[in-house]
């Protein structure tokens, strides 16, 4: 029989693996959103898209805002698909940074 700490640890790793693949697939569509809006809003070829919208993409907060209008703008979908899609992880990065900074202020406190 397992331990429950090696059943825990298989667990931690499906998740962490479930996350990498919903993670990546979402950044390539949010990367394709991207590609479409720039070719139809400039009239650019598609490796000279390519290139801008993997630039822009590559920041969080950017990439999730030009993927999300993209998106309702070019495919015509409705702004809650789009933010479910592309904004589910800021929230997400602003609860990480907000209790890594609880936690420094925390540490500050307790020594001073």
């Amino acid at each position: 029989m397992k331990s429950l700490s090696a059943l825990l640890g298989s667990v931690g790793v499906s998740a962490a693996l479930l996350g990498q693949i919903s993670f990546s697939a979402m950044g390539v569509v949010q990367l394709l959103a991207i590609m479409d809006g720039i070719q139809l809003y400039w009239e650019m070829s598609g490796f000279l898209s390519f290139l801008i919208a993997s630039a822009l993409g590559f920041f969080p907060l950017i990439g999730a805002v030009l993927g999300g209008l993209a998106a309702v703008q070019v495919w015509g979908w409705s702004s809650w698909g789009a933010f479910l899609l592309f904004g589910w992880p800021l929230p997400l990065i602003l609860l990480i940074l907000l209790s890594g900074g609880a936690a420094q202020l925390g540490a500050r406190m307790r020594r001073g």
